[in-house]
């Protein structure tokens, strides 16, 4: 505990690079887990390198948030070919590097990350959309023990993030996400999530707490019912108040 404590709120130094050519940055840890302890984040998806792109990353860092929640749809290099996809992944490494090279970002992969990340469920929380998802497969078994393991007293928020959203009435994405919400919305219910962010769509959206777990092939409850005890769903950020 005494090391931990140490830890904290440290800010870190580090070099990349050798002799002239190396540059500085730094990194500072995050506060001491506890449920009245203030973190400010952002959530960020289907940024690509444009104007637009520009504009978010901008108001991200104007905003003074600690770290980045990435839902998918990184560089949009996929849409190059042979050398220019590097060049692609170059370009946009160093555009966000004036925040990420100083703060963490923690990713989810999105179907322009398949061909070269095809499995990103690692972080707390963080699943795949284009990875294995269905019952007994490595990332369902992984995410129904990392949700056991959660303390809800030490860490009384829970949120998911992933790519596709489960719920969304963009027609051109419609019922995308319905195979992982079959899998994986039981889950979240029982664990009481509190929020799923999803990118995917371009478009803000976000909805009521809404489940479908009741339908059945005899049930006849075909649609998704509201509860407060059901998690918020959103393909972009959104503003939370725990009541």
């Amino acid at each position: 505990m005494f090391l931990l404590m140490a830890l904290s709120l440290t800010k870190y130094y580090y070099k990349i690079g050798n002799g002239e050519s190396a540059r500085e940055f730094w990194f500072q840890t995050p506060p001491m887990i506890g449920p009245d302890v203030p973190y400010k984040f952002g959530i960020i998806g289907d940024m690509g390198q444009t104007y637009n792109s520009l504009s978010t990353l901008e108001h991200y860092m104007e905003s003074g948030a600690q770290s980045v929640l990435f839902l998918g749809d990184l560089s949009y290099a996929d849409r190059y070919q042979y050398n220019d996809v590097g060049i692609r992944w170059d370009s946009w490494g160093r555009f966000v590097e004036r925040s990420t090279a100083y703060q963490p970002w923690i990713w989810s992969a999105g179907n322009h990350e398949i061909e070269y990340m095809p499995y990103m469920a690692c972080i707390c929380s963080v699943i795949s959309s284009y990875s294995p998802f269905v019952k007994y497969t490595p990332q369902y078994q992984w995410l129904k023990d990392e949700l056991k393991r959660v303390d809800r007293e030490k860490t009384p928020w829970l949120i998911v993030l992933m790519h596709v959203p489960i719920y969304n009435s963009n027609e051109a994405h419609f019922m995308e996400g319905e195979s992982m919400r079959t899998v994986f919305e039981e889950l979240f219910i029982h664990h009481k999530v509190d929020v799923i962010f999803a990118g995917h769509v371009h478009a803000y959206e976000r909805s009521h707490r809404i489940s479908n777990i009741r339908y059945n092939i005899s049930s006849g409850e075909r649609y998704p019912f509201q509860t407060n005890q059901l998690p918020f769903t959103s393909p972009l950020e959104m503003e939370i108040k725990k009541v």
